[in-house]
This record gives structure tokens, C-alpha cells and sequence, in this order.
């Protein structure tokens, strides 16, 4: 239930929202882990204000672990 409902406040544009949303994707909870879609969503989470998503942003690029596929956010 986590899942739907943080990807439906993320639809939204409720920044709380989308950081919850990317922190399930990133770690796989209640889905495949994703962490270009995850990457993508702390990205929108930031623009949208919420600071706190810029430590998950630097995490995954000071790891690399982005694969080379560009995602398209929905």
C-alpha cells in the first residue's frame, strides 16, 4: 500500500511525496529496485524543495550506479 500511495502523491507533485516514492523504488520496497526511476524522482523531489532528497541524489552519482538508460518519469 506504501507504493500506491506514495507514487500517487508523487503524480500530484507533493515533494514529501515524491521522496518517498524514490526511496521505494531505490531500495525495492514493494517493487523491483529501480534506481534510475528512483534517481529521476529525488530529482524532481529537490526541484520541488525537498532538501533533504539532494543526499540520496549525491549518494547514487557519487556511487555510479546509474545504468546508462534515460528515464522517462510518468
Amino acid at each position: 500500500k506504501a507504493l500506491y500511495y506514495a507514487k500517487l502523491a508523487a503524480s500530484y507533485g507533493e515533494k514529501e511525496g515524491e521522496f518517498v516514492y524514490a526511496n521505494l523504488l531505490f531500495f525495492g520496497r514493494g517493487c523491483k529496485a529501480d534506481s534510475n526511476k528512483a534517481y529521476a524522482m529525488y530529482k524532481r523531489s529537490l526541484e520541488h524543495g525537498f532538501d533533504q532528497a539532494e543526499f540520496m541524489i549525491e549518494r547514487i552519482e557519487s556511487k555510479k550506479i546509474l545504468s546508462e538508460q534515460t528515464v522517462e518519469l510518468t
